[in-house]
């Protein structure tokens, strides 16, 4: 039958090379498994199998019963130290809802353990099946704590708690399974090194999520059983970006969405329940899984649950009479005394500027050739000539502001018709046609500059509010910078102006646009459909992504990714729009999502000679699909993108970078060489060294090739 033992843990480790490579030629042999002898058992089909060993059905030969047997794959010497632990960890455990290890051993040194084998589905595909009610996943929930909290118990924490690794039993009994990530905490373990991360993101608990394996404890797993509570009542996860960076960085940064704004219907007191569970710091979690379970129990039984939700400022207040009295005995005075000062301050500085009145006044007269008189509106001329002696006015403006702002803040009687001028003047300077297009979109912004500051002054017309949107809405939203107005100031400019204009589509848009954006307020998604009725042919392709880009922003992917379909249909040709939606299909986890990908690759790239492919929004095109393509070890592909990146915009070091990555995965050591020492030099050259990502980027790099 042939050489077969039973064998203790550190007779195991002891297995040298040679037999380490026994191991793997015995796994390749196995590639195709069905009624294979294997010692005293025949393994009848393969279970499955993932980065650190084969699950395999097989039916003991003398006992006739059939077992799940589990071998390592590809081990070195860290991996069957991992693998044998987890056998270990497993032999300690004794719950009705945790999978009970039956046997050690090797055959033809190929270690294996086998354990139950559990006729069933996982609870990722059981609860996608069948309905459950709220009470039914509340229940379930309750026997996975109580079995987490017995583990916790035996100093293990799981580590890779998700609906994959709980199998549910035809009579819907959870068993918790693979615990090949498990930490015992009452063994000095130095397998796991600090910012190493382990776990499936979408389950990982902050600290995990940042790599911190020695502040793990059995508060990460409370976490991971907050997310797959989450996913139960909601069917979708806490986070579900895209990419796996920010997928990490949602993690640790933002806070969940509340149950109840995706479910209405869910009760109140399990949102906090699970919310508590979620919690980014661990010690506003609950402290053990038993005491979740004990709140989810309250719950079943209709009692209060210590889970309350954040409290209101009201609260606050209240609990804190005594010291807000104390503190506006001391600060009232003070307040007083401070208004005190600045009313005398302020009636001096108007005596001073009283006795400079005739000067100011005599300056604006001898600048602006201004005579007391304006008309309600300037002829939008499109003389150059003219265009360019009202410019002039808005410079020498621009030259004596300070003379301007007295003139306005002391009320002179022209002071109200000189800034009604210079509006007219600003709006007239907006719209020069001025053949070079960067001294015309320079000339526009200081044109739209001024509009706002006037705005502030109480100085606007319908005209000028189109233009201050427009100007707003491009910074703000487009660039996400450079306005240091607040939020609210934005978007009433932004209702004002469609007051004042509501029959022009963009500026409706832009109102719509900087409610959802601003303050996730959906009532500007119908603002916007509003504003599509009203838009031109020509701008209906960018006003759809735009509207595209409000619904993920709201995190509504199936609308999101049917905007970004008709705005490709009418006429939004761009790549932007491209990678927007491949990075939505990717985010939606969707079924046909290589499908999608793949037609999505072949657009753009029969598009590609008409494009101008030097800019960010190709940059980050490119790299969606280098990662892609690596996902899929599809790696001539990726290369190929690498290179075309390379020749549009080759004075970035990240694709030399990533080409070393793909022959890293190809194991071509001569090239990933030479792409490292590529990237390096372009960063020390262009001076990126002090840039956060080029510095972690030239570490990894310079790692490798010190290693090498």
């Amino acid at each position: 039958m042939g050489n077969e033992n039973k064998i203790s843990t550190k007779e195991t480790l002891k297995l040298n090379a040679s037999q380490a490579n026994q191991i793997n030629q015995v796994n390749q042999a196995n590639q195709t498994t069905k009624n294979v002898p294997f010692g005293n058992y025949v393994l009848v089909e393969e279970l499955g199998h993932g980065a650190m060993g084969k699950v395999f059905k097989a039916y003991h030969r003398y006992l006739k019963r059939y077992v799940a047997l589990k071998i390592p794959t590809n081990l070195g010497q860290d991996d069957l130290q991992r693998f044998l632990r987890e056998a270990e960890t497993m032999a300690k455990l004794r719950h009705p809802n945790i999978i009970h290890i039956h046997e050690v051993g090797s055959y033809n040194n190929q270690p294996y353990f086998t354990m139950d084998y559990i006729e069933g589905q996982d609870l990722s595909a059981y609860y996608k099946k069948n309905t459950l009610s709220t009470r039914q996943i509340v229940q379930l929930m309750i026997e996975i704590c109580q079995a987490i909290f017995h583990a916790h118990q035996q100093g293990i924490v799981h580590r890779d708690l998700k609906p994959a690794n709980i199998m549910m039993t035809v009579d819907q009994k959870p068993i918790i399974m693979d615990f090949g990530l498990a930490k015992n905490f009452n063994e000095n373990q130095k397998l796991s090194q600090s910012g190493m991360i382990l776990g499936t993101i979408t389950y990982m608990s902050p600290e995990q999520a940042q790599g911190k394996n020695r502040k793990i404890d059995e508060r990460s797993d409370v976490y991971s059983l907050g997310v797959i509570l989450y996913e139960l009542l909601t069917e979708r996860a806490p986070f579900i970006n895209g990419s796996s960076f920010m997928l990490l960085h949602d993690i640790v940064n933002r806070p969940p969405i509340p149950l109840r704004e995706i479910k209405a219907k869910i009760p109140k007191a399990l949102d906090n329940i699970c919310l508590k569970a979620l919690n980014k710091k661990p010690k506003d979690r609950y402290q053990t899984a038993k005491k979740l379970a004990a709140d989810l129990q309250s719950f079943i039984e209709g009692k209060n649950v210590n889970a309350k939700a954040k409290k209101s400022y009201k609260s606050v207040l209240y609990q804190n009479q005594t010291l807000i009295r104390v503190l506006l005995m001391v600060f009232i005075p003070l307040i007083f005394a401070l208004m005190t000062f600045a009313v005398v301050h302020y009636r001096s500085k108007a005596q001073y500027y009283s006795s400079q009145n005739l000067k100011n006044e005599k300056i604006l007269r001898e600048n602006f050739n201004f005579e007391g008189k304006v008309t309600t509106t300037i002829p939008m001329s499109d003389d150059f000539d003219i265009l360019k002696e009202q410019y002039q006015f808005l410079q020498k403006c621009d030259e004596i502001n300070e003379d301007l702002h007295k003139v306005a803040l002391l009320s002179l009687p022209s002071a109200q018709k000189i800034k009604e001028k210079l509006l007219h003047i600003c709006i007239s300077a907006h719209r020069q046609k001025i053949k070079d297009e960067n001294e015309r979109k320079k000339q526009q912004k200081k044109a739209a500059k001024r509009i706002q500051e006037l705005y502030f002054l109480g100085i606007h017309n319908a005209r000028s509010l189109q233009i201050l949107t427009e100007y707003l809405y491009g910074r703000k939203y487009t660039y996400a910078k450079h306005v240091d107005i607040k939020d609210k100031q934005i978007i009433k400019i932004f209702q004002k102006a469609t007051q004042k204009n509501p029959n022009h589509g963009w500026t409706q848009l832009r109102y719509g646009y900087a409610l959802v954006h601003s303050n996730k307020d959906r009532s500007g998604l119908e603002i916007i459909k509003k504003a599509l009725t009203k838009a031109n042919d020509e701008d209906l392709g960018w006003m759809h992504f735009n509207f595209a880009e409000c619904y993920e922003k709201l995190q509504m992917e199936n609308e999101a990714y049917q905007q970004y379909n008709i705005a490709a249909r009418t006429g939004n040709d761009n790549i932007w729009l491209y990678y927007k939606r491949a990075s939505l299909i990717a985010s939606m986890n969707n079924n046909q999502y290589d499908k999608l990908a793949m037609s999505e690759w072949d657009i753009v790239y029969k598009k590609m000679p008409n494009w101008e492919l030097g800019d960010y929004h190709a940059y980050k095109f490119f790299h969606f699909y280098i990662h892609y393509f690596l996902k899929k070890e599809q790696y001539k592909k990726a290369l190929e993108i690498c290179d075309m990146q390379i020749q549009v915009q080759g004075w970035m070091y990240e694709p030399h970078f990533l080409k070393g990555n793909v022959y890293l995965k190809q194991k071509n050591h001569t090239l990933v060489k030479k792409c490292y020492e590529k990237a390096i030099d372009m960063i020390v050259n262009n001076k990126q060294k002090d840039l956060a990502n080029a510095g972690r980027i030239m570490s990894i790099m310079q790692n490798y090739l010190s290693s090498k």
